[in-house]
């Protein structure tokens, strides 16, 4: 590629929500004649001539692999927020989901944390906080399923909960089993947590 004739464009694209996900659209891409610069969660630098391709293409490959372009800014952040809380919740077995995590959000996003709840919740209908949960839900069944080597206990220190009780409620509230009883009976529900995103 003449990098004089080149075009360079930051991509935001909703379902690039996993390591799985960046690989298989820069395959993509690239053999669709995209040069993939970087690439993070949600997001992707791209380059290419614009003889040969432009972002009409560009969404159709994306679309083609089940993602799409993110052009409205409201948009693009209210997709960063889920990213941050998904990459928070799947890291959670190394790394304590920070109490104050409004915070984390707000300081990633450089946003008032005020501004943003509204905003997601304007676009998702329903607040970050319970979006929070459900993520949190999910990972304590990936565990559950997968006999992680955390206890409950730890795990629940580990998701911020501040007992083992609350956890307990919550995971009842939210899935209608106990803790006890999801092992057994549910295993086969269990969503994948980066198919839990909000559409």
């Amino acid at each position: 590629m003449n990098p004089a004739m080149s075009v360079a464009k930051v991509l935001h694209i909703r379902g690039m929500v996993c390591s799985r996900c960046i690989k298989v659209l820069g395959e993509e891409l690239a053999r669709n004649g995209v040069t993939v610069k970087n690439t993070s969660l949600g997001r992707a630098v791209v380059e290419y001539d614009p003889e040969k391709s432009d972002l009409a293409h560009i969404q159709k490959i994306l679309k083609k692999n089940d993602f799409s372009l993110i052009t409205d800014r409201e948009l693009q952040l209210v997709e960063q927020i889920k990213i941050i809380i998904l990459q928070m919740v799947s890291n959670s077995d190394k790394e304590k989901i920070p109490k104050r995590f409004s915070e984390v959000i707000a300081n990633e996003l450089g946003f008032n944390y005020s501004y943003l709840s509204k905003l997601f919740t304007r676009h998702e209908r329903i607040t970050i906080e319970r979006y929070l949960i459900l993520n949190k839900i999910e990972k304590i069944k990936e565990l559950l399923e997968y006999d992680s080597k955390l206890n409950l206990g730890e795990t629940a220190q580990q998701l911020n909960y501040s007992s083992l009780s609350h956890l307990s409620k919550q995971f009842k509230e939210v899935s209608g089993i106990s803790l006890s009883n999801y092992k057994s009976f549910l295993k086969h529900l269990r969503r994948p947590l980066d198919h839990l995103l909000v559409t």
